[in-house]
């Protein structure tokens, strides 16, 4: 299994959906984080499980939220790029490294 290494920005992300959705509910945030901790073991197990996406990138979608898990395969690491919002302006993230 490769090393899973989150960007700052996409944790700020993280945090900030955390927040957005801790607002409404404590429960809502809580399934939101489980969410996003069960897409990143699958895409942590299978990072080529995902067809190529933006700019070569892969994306995960969360299962119940308009949320995905935007990354790239390096040779020993994956790296997520953002955890963006899908209503979002598509590859806003492109020119992330």
């Amino acid at each position: 299994m490769k090393r899973v290494v989150i960007a700052a920005i996409a944790r700020k992300e993280l945090e900030e959906g955390l927040l957005f959705y801790a607002q409404r509910s404590t429960q809502v945030a809580e399934q939101f984080l489980h969410d996003f901790e069960k897409a990143l073991q699958l895409v942590a197990s299978f990072p080529s499980g995902w067809p190529p996406y933006l700019d070569q990138t892969r994306h995960c979608k969360l299962s119940r939220f308009p949320h995905a898990i935007v990354y790239r395969i390096a040779k020993n690491k994956i790296r997520v790029i953002a955890v963006a919002h899908l209503q979002r302006r598509m590859g806003y993230w492109k020119s992330r490294p």
